[in-house]
């Protein structure tokens, strides 16, 4: 299991990078392909569907101090989940170009730096695998994609995508 996902936004020492520019280069557009045409709407349907299923486990923390509060075993196996689904595309793009995390890395932090806004979806992705900010996003009815709450209903507050939408980024 590849658990590199809590170390991209980390500087990775000072050795010299495994791909060459022009390859991570390359590999850095076929990423954004791949995560914003490819397979934007099984991500997104993927992330919905795990909400959805799972927006009822933390409605206890809803109302506690979230640091001060005792969290449950469920709590962390539903994190853990969620990071699983996470990886399991950063794993798919990786083995579907046959490279490393550490290729991986590289090619994340080309994005960080040459297509930032390009990026932001992606950072909230990332930025929910901390637990902290996931339980939050679960007890405050957050959408672990778009940022949204969900309406009073426990509905999705936007179409996951509709299918007259263009394959835009996210």
């Amino acid at each position: 299991k590849l658990q590199f996902l809590y170390f991209i936004g980390l500087q990775m020492g000072t050795n010299d990078p495994p791909l060459s520019d022009s390859e991570a280069e390359v590999l850095m557009k076929k990423f954004l392909h791949f995560a914003t045409v490819e397979n934007r709407r099984e991500i997104v349907s993927t992330l919905k569907e795990f909400q959805i299923k799972h927006k009822d486990t933390f409605v206890s923390l809803k109302n506690s101090d979230n640091e001060n509060t005792e969290h449950k075993h469920e709590w962390a196996s539903c994190h853990a989940s969620y990071v699983e689904i996470i990886e399991s595309y950063a794993q798919k793009f990786c083995k579907t170009h046959d490279i490393d995390e550490t290729n991986f890395i590289q090619i994340v932090k080309l994005i960080k730096t040459y297509e930032p806004e390009l990026w932001l979806p992606f950072q909230a992705l990332v930025d929910r695998t901390n637990y902290t900010e996931f339980s939050r996003c679960l007890a405050d009815g957050v959408c672990l994609c778009c940022g949204m709450k969900f309406d009073e209903f426990g509905e999705h507050p936007v179409p996951a995508y509709t299918e007259d939408e263009d394959d835009e980024a996210l």
